[in-house]
């Protein structure tokens, strides 16, 4: 998950995997898909909420699961 700052350019996983390649970043480390978002939800306490991170992209993969199938 991503909040890209305002005017920065369109990320791709493409895009991000070139950068950490030449900062040295281990390819296993590399992400295997982002999602951008506006804002990251935040619990009562204003944390980011990891549970709901995670929420959102089980359903997305299901989505996309559903679609393959």
């Amino acid at each position: 998950y991503l909040i890209l700052r305002s005017g920065a350019p369109q990320m791709t996983v493409k895009s991000l995997g070139a950068f950490l390649d030449t900062v040295g970043l281990a390819k296993f480390k590399w992400p295997e898909r982002l999602e951008i978002v506006d804002n990251f939800p935040a619990t009562k306490v204003g944390k980011t909420s990891k549970a709901l991170l995670r929420d959102d992209i089980r359903r997305k993969l299901e989505e996309e699961a559903k679609l393959i199938a």
